[in-house]
């Protein structure tokens, strides 16, 4: 009987706020909230029937929607929708597919209509799509320092075939690294063991009462002339994971089969345009060079900043010129090779 009871009550508020809606779409439409000081429909309902802000401009705008959906309308009055029901069949109902999501509302409750509606919502169309496609792009540039810059836009088909390549590749770099330090790690013990070995005369034990550093402390000690980084220099997790990324996409592409090329073809190409030095240069030429100048040990500091000797050609074997080369020729260095020439200079000098 209670639950009849309640039943029936929710019913007639339904068909309240219904009527309620209304009425507030006719006093919309006509512009009664105009009056003195009151800026919009919402406001008006949210100063005379005490809601806030956000809940009155939620009603104007069910109220306004329902005016278009004559079906809803129609079961929201006689109490068959409740008002959350409503609420969210008119974000994205339309006179088209007004029948079908009205059926979907009356066989769900409010939370599976609530989700139906937001898959709904965020579903593509083909027109959407065909758009999204020709939105595709790959673009680079390159930066100052001679990096490579590139911006992928892709679809989620195709965008996950990518990053399933790059994770594949980035685990089998990340095992096979692992291995390589397990192996490395073991042929080091073994080595120092029978190095042990033989310095206690074969019997395979080690003094403990030397006076001598331990190989932490040795190997903790950085070289006079290597720079060491420091915890702020050093790249962080994250860092480190998307720089092996990086490794593993460089792995697939160098490993991948052209269309219509030879396997390796391409590679080869690649690697010989990398490090491609072509000179002209004859016979005549070598033996009219000039003789290689006797440099002093502050010439490099004396060099002009910016600039840097390229390296000396080699000269043909078995050739009467052996033993000339050509003056060095200059170019325009980078900035980070400047920086790295004034530091060289300031600690020379």
């Amino acid at each position: 009987m209670l639950r009849r009871d309640l039943g029936m009550l929710a019913a007639r508020l339904a068909a309240g706020e219904a009527e309620f809606l209304t009425l507030l779409a006719e006093l919309d439409h006509r512009g009664g909230w105009a009056e003195a000081g009151i800026v919009s429909c919402a406001h008006w309902l949210s100063l005379h029937c005490a809601m806030t802000t956000g809940t009155a401009r939620e009603h104007v705008r069910i109220a306004r929607a329902l005016t278009h959906l004559p079906l809803i309308r129609a079961a929201f009055a006689a109490g068959r929708l409740s008002y959350f029901k409503v609420r969210a069949l008119t974000r994205t109902a339309t006179p088209t597919d007004e029948a079908d999501l009205l059926g979907v509302a009356l066989c769900a409750t409010a939370n599976q209509l609530d989700r139906f509606v937001a898959g709904v919502r965020t579903a593509e169309t083909l027109t959407d799509i065909n758009l999204r496609h020709q939105r595709r792009s790959l673009t680079w540039r390159t930066d100052t320092d001679g990096s490579i810059l590139i911006s992928l836009r892709c679809s989620p088909e195709d965008g996950a075939t990518i990053l399933e390549a790059i994770h594949h590749t980035h685990d089998h770099l990340t095992t096979t690294s692992a291995n390589s330090r397990v192996d490395s790690r073991n042929g080091a013990d073994g080595g120092g063991a029978d190095r042990c070995a033989a310095d206690s005369g074969g019997t395979g034990s080690v003094g403990g009462g030397g006076s001598g550093a331990s190989d932490d402390q040795a190997s903790a000690e950085p070289h006079p002339g290597v720079r060491v980084a420091t915890r702020a220099q050093a790249p962080g997790k994250a860092g480190r994971l998307a720089a092996s990324r990086l490794d593993a996409l460089v792995l697939l592409c160098a490993e991948a089969t052209l269309p219509g090329k030879e396997p390796g073809t391409w590679k080869q190409a690649l690697g010989s345009r990398r490090s491609e030095t072509i000179l002209h240069v004859t016979l005549d030429d070598l033996a009219t060079a000039v003789q290689p100048r006797t440099r002093t040990p502050n010439a490099q500091a004396r060099d002009t900043p910016g600039t840097f000797p390229r390296e000396r050609p080699i000269l043909p074997r078995g050739s009467e010129a052996t033993g000339l080369t050509r003056r060095a020729t200059r170019r325009t260095a980078f900035p980070r090779e400047r920086r790295a020439h004034h530091e060289r200079a300031a600690r020379a000098g």
